[in-house]
Formats: C-alpha cells, structure tokens, sequence
C-alpha cells in the first residue's frame, strides 16, 4: 500500500514539477502513467525509486502535461491532478515609429514571448482586416503587419493588441 499518496499540484508553463509517494515495502516494482499512457524516463520525465521513495520529475511543462498522473504497483495505486497553467503573453519587442515615403510598402514588426496566440492590429479606433491595403503575417513569437502602397491618410497610431498587452508605433507618410 501507500504510507504517502499522490498530491494535486499546480504549475506554471515551462517550469518542472515533482510527484511524490513513498510505498510500505521497498523496491516494489510500480509503474508510472498519465491517463492511461505509460511513462518512461527520458527527456520529458525522470522517474526515480529509492527504497520506499518514488518520484516523477516532469520537465518544461506544457498545458498539455495537465492531466491525471498514477503512481501504480501490482496491488495498490495512488493518483493526482496536475494542472499546468499559461505563462501570460507579453511584448518581447515591441513596435518602433516609422516615417516612409508615400507609394512604399512599409512592415510594422513585433516580437511575443509565446508563438501561436492571436494578435488584433488597429489603426487609430479602426480594426484591420487583411486585404489589399493590409497584410499580416506571423512566423513563431514574431508578428507584422505589412502596409502596401502607403498614402499620406495612412499615417496614424498603430497598435498590436494581444489579450490585455498592446504595443503601439506612430507611422507618418511624407
């Protein structure tokens, strides 16, 4: 049986968590799952046994690591929940001012501290939408907004908006 069970814990995003238990007899052979995936050690987890003292190290958690984690032996099983939670989304970069010829196609560029998240651009109180007049592109944590064929009317504040961060750059047409 288990003398310490499995406790619920909570993580954030990229950091590493240990699961702790400890069993009556020594080296009783276990197994270690999520849902009902069996784990193994490796990059991801580090499973270590010590007598009576077992533990699971899971590293740079995701949100997907959320879930529930068993602590198995042939007769007795302990399990907790794991809840990982999202690092909030931040400007790693942020916008810079641009002052460009009228007739050029100009890029607003900015850099998240996570990829795949969406970003809203603005012009002033206007959304943009993409289109002829408006491209916008994304490659990892790195977003842009691409101006094509800039008119004196095109000046203005242009914001990133993503979630409650925002970044902002002043564009001036000559």
């Amino acid at each position: 049986m288990f003398k310490q069970k499995l406790r619920n814990q909570m993580a954030e995003e990229g950091n590493s968590i240990i699961l702790h238990c400890e069993i009556s007899k020594p080296d009783t052979p276990v197994q270690w799952r999520k849902e009902s995936n069996l784990l193994k050690s490796g990059e991801k987890y580090k499973i270590r046994q010590r007598g009576c003292m077992l533990e699971l190290k899971i590293f740079n958690l995701t949100q997907e690591d959320s879930g529930v984690y068993s602590c198995m032996s042939e007769t007795a099983e302990t399990s907790a929940n794991i809840t990982v939670s999202a690092q909030p989304v931040t400007f790693k970069e942020k916008l810079k001012n641009l002052v460009a010829e009228e007739g050029k196609t100009i890029t607003l560029h900015c850099e998240l501290s996570r990829a795949g998240v969406p970003v809203e651009w603005w012009n002033g109180d206007e959304l943009l939408q993409p289109g002829e007049k408006y491209k916008m592109r994304e490659r990892d944590t790195s977003v842009e907004l691409i101006i094509c064929e800039t008119e004196p009317e095109d000046s203005g504040v242009y914001r990133c908006v993503c979630g409650d961060q925002k970044t902002k750059a002043t564009v001036k047409i000559v």
